[in-house]
């Protein structure tokens, strides 16, 4: 009985924590404004449309101009974004370059476009939505990885 007791009240006190838990603000690819709303607290941004008809969000952040483009959108309703940084450069990085960091970095896929120049990107899943929270945090570690791509790529 004892026993019992001890495990009633440990999995009482879990529930005590389950408001918390859903106290965070979920924000998927259909609130377009929150989305908007997180990408002007890291700089300038305005809300736009793609060749599609799709949302697509343009800004400029720590000095570098950006896109997040909308995907897999049905109806007005989109499951995903990918936030974008094409750099213009004099000198396109090597090949070699561009492999080795998509091989040894976690976060930021990046290619060459036709002409050349690098592009960053990161991908981030809102079908069933994410906290506020965590696409802020994913948007300033977004924010670190481009200054280290634009660093590594220009050396």
């Amino acid at each position: 009985m004892k026993n019992f007791f001890v495990r009633f009240l440990i999995s009482c006190s879990c529930l005590l924590l389950l408001p918390e838990v859903l106290a965070c603000d979920i924000i998927t690819a259909r609130d377009t404004s929150s989305i908007l709303d997180v990408a002007k607290s890291f700089g300038s941004a305005s809300l736009d449309k793609d060749r599609d008809g799709d949302p697509m969000i343009v800004g400029r952040a720590k000095g570098y101009n950006y896109g997040i483009t909308f995907h897999n959108c049905q109806g007005g309703k989109c499951d995903d974004i990918l936030l974008v940084v094409p750099f213009k450069s004099k000198q396109s990085p090597s090949l070699s370059k561009i492999n080795t960091w998509n091989r040894t970095k976690r976060f930021g896929k990046a290619y060459l476009d036709r002409d050349g120049d690098p592009i960053i990107d990161v991908s981030i899943n809102l079908d069933y939505g994410i906290c506020k929270e965590n696409l802020e945090d994913t948007f300033a570690i977004w924010m670190k990885v481009i200054h280290e791509f634009e660093k590594e790529m220009t050396e």
